[in-house]
């Protein structure tokens, strides 16, 4: 950028630092991100110089900060040539997320973390961050941060706690049992719970607990225990993707909005691999997607806050289908060669099949015995497929069953929209629906793969080959930034994906009016002119595009931020900078979904 623009870029590191800090390495890069960004974007001629260094005495802002001094502080300062901000302005830049014209639609396009979002995140690293610019001459942002971790101030040799610098009776504590400092500001942090994992055996009846929410860990862990579960804890997502890979749980219990993760992501990566696709996942969440964790394989979902008697049944639902070593399974079909295709292709020692032809025969089985899933046609002779869901989804006994609508018929939008709220998934019938079928009923079906035929287990992994979703997909990046444009293609290309560029909410609009076959739309949020949560609402407006799956992409880290997105339109969220890995998990989760309906 510096090199574009014909302006120096110099990194000064002065003597006499510490070979390491503790810190929260994704959060300060993107503070350091943004100073950055802004630095040269405002930047025409000269350069941009990072400094880092020890603090001085003078004019030392960790002078008024309790959580830390000046012997065991860094400072890193990022100071430009450009044109500087007024003395009555240094304020305000920090007030809002939003420039100066008070609004996301700014005068200037840009990317990265605002400045209040960035000064909200120092404090949750325990540091400073202040301002020095003289209007013409230039700017120096300086971040100001412990040396030894968020937390902890050095008394004596001691680290101590910093809750306890008043009264200097704190015992001697660790680093590690010190929540993230970005969770900390919460009753949500990291559960510091001992939990079973020194004591478990391969043969234990085993809950990995995945939440951030230390009081209803608690709760878990106590029901579970009642219910003869050991249990695992973490409330990270990808150490969870870890637990579940070595230590093989009996279940899992997942929460949706963890830190740093979504859920729905985890639960994606969970179900592509063979070795944890088969585990049982609950879902206990404050968010309302039912529907998303019916399709990617869920056993049940409660909502919070929720009781003790939900709970209980939640584990009873789960060591229901731990117990259950033979699946059944009912096939709902009225053309006798498609059912018997379809019962070559699912047939196992650990399945149980019931085949009939007519509604009334399936409702009378239902009615006679429980099934762990439900293939079925819609276009039967005698009763409606819609008709026997509703029975299913009114049935208290039978609301659990899992359903996979398996049809020849076009549907309408309607339609659509209802099987998406009521079933799991929707095979359109097609030369390639045998395989999807057993696909999804094996995932259903919680079947263990590795166990089943090796014929069958290549049909499944080259269904989950992991960049053939994207193959010939198309996706329109909506983004006023070039370098995430280029970085998002760059991603996406090398995964076989056709990407449109547009450069602000009025381009996106009518790049989709020229592409209306889009698969997936990226939608950054502060763009020049137009933003994204106005350019989502429009497009929601046309019924050609609502069930375009569209992920917002923002900079702001606030928790009510995804949900205001979700209420613009949006079906996801991720946040600025782009993880690849995560990007492309979540990527996974929305285009397999479309691909389903």
């Amino acid at each position: 950028m510096a090199e574009e623009k014909g302006l120096y870029f110099k990194i000064i590191r002065h003597d006499n630092l510490p070979d390491t800090i503790v810190s929260d390495r994704f959060r300060l890069q993107q503070i350091l991100n943004n100073f950055l960004s802004n630095a040269l974007k405002f930047t025409e001629d000269g350069g941009v110089t990072i400094y880092v260094h020890q603090p001085t005495q003078i004019n030392n802002p960790l002078l008024h900060n309790k959580n830390l001094d000046t012997a065991h502080a860094l400072a890193i300062s990022i100071s430009d040539t450009g044109k500087g901000i007024a003395p009555d302005k240094q304020r305000l830049i920090f007030e809002a997320f939003q420039q100066e014209d008070g609004t996301t639609s700014r005068k200037y396009g840009g990317t990265g973390l605002g400045l209040s979002i960035s000064k909200e995140l120092t404090k949750l690293l325990d540091g400073e961050l202040t301002v020095e610019s003289d209007p013409g001459k230039g700017s120096t942002f300086t971040i100001f941060l412990p040396v030894h971790g968020p937390g902890i101030i050095r008394r004596g040799g001691a680290q101590l706690s910093a809750t306890d610098k008043k009264s200097g009776e704190s015992s001697i504590e660790k680093d590690e049992d010190f929540p993230n400092p970005v969770e900390k500001s919460s009753h949500h942090v990291k559960p510091n719970i001992k939990d079973d994992r020194d004591s478990l055996q391969p043969h234990d009846k085993s809950v990995l607990i995945v939440d951030d929410d230390i009081a209803f860990v608690r709760i878990l862990v106590d029901v579970a225990h009642k219910k003869n579960f050991k249990c695992l804890v973490t409330a990270d997502g990808q150490e969870a993707l870890t637990f579940a890979r070595r230590y093989k749980p009996s279940a899992i219990i997942l929460d949706i909005g963890l830190p740093g993760s979504n859920g729905l992501t985890i639960m994606a990566e969970l179900k592509s691999d063979p070795d944890t696709r088969h585990i049982p996942v609950h879902f206990i969440s404050a968010s309302d997607d039912v529907a998303e964790t019916r399709r990617l394989g869920a056993v049940g979902y409660l909502q919070k806050p929720t009781s003790i008697e939900d709970l209980q049944h939640a584990f009873n639902r789960v060591e229901k289908v731990i117990q259950s070593k033979i699946k059944k399974l009912l096939i709902v079909e009225d053309d006798p060669v498609e059912q018997k295709s379809i019962i070559s292709m699912l047939q196992g020692d650990d399945i149980e099949i019931v085949a009939v032809t007519k509604g009334a025969d399936a409702l009378k089985a239902l009615q006679d015995g429980w099934f762990d899933c439900v293939i079925l046609d819609l276009g039967l002779s005698d009763i409606s497929g819609f008709e026997i869901i509703e029975h299913i989804r009114n049935h208290e006994k039978q609301k659990d069953v899992a359903i996979i609508v398996n049809t020849g018929s076009e549907l309408s939008d309607n339609e659509r929209k209802r099987l998406e709220k009521y079933t799991e998934s929707v095979i359109i019938k097609n030369e390639h629906s045998l395989q999807q079928l057993l696909d999804e009923s094996t995932l259903f079906l919680h079947r263990v793969e590795t166990q089943l035929p090796p014929e069958k287990q290549q049909i499944i992994r080259m269904l989950h080959n992991k960049d053939r979703i994207f193959h010939d997909k198309k996706i329109l990046v909506v983004d006023d930034d070039m370098r995430n444009v280029f970085a998002l293609t760059h991603i996406l290309e090398d995964r076989g994906v056709h990407v449109i560029a547009a450069r602000n909410g009025k381009d996106g609009l009518d790049k989709l009016r020229e592409n209306p076959d889009v698969d997936l739309i990226l939608m950054d949020i502060m763009m020049p002119e137009m933003d994204g949560y106005e350019t989502i609402q429009r497009i929601r407006a046309q019924d050609k595009f609502k069930m375009v799956p569209i992920i917002a992409l923002t900079a702001k880290v606030m928790p009510e931020d995804r949900a205001k997105c979700i209420e613009a339109g949006a079906n996801d969220y991720m946040a600025k900078p782009i993880q690849e890995k995560k990007f492309i998990s979540l990527l996974r989760v929305w285009l397999y979904q479309k691909r389903a309906v």
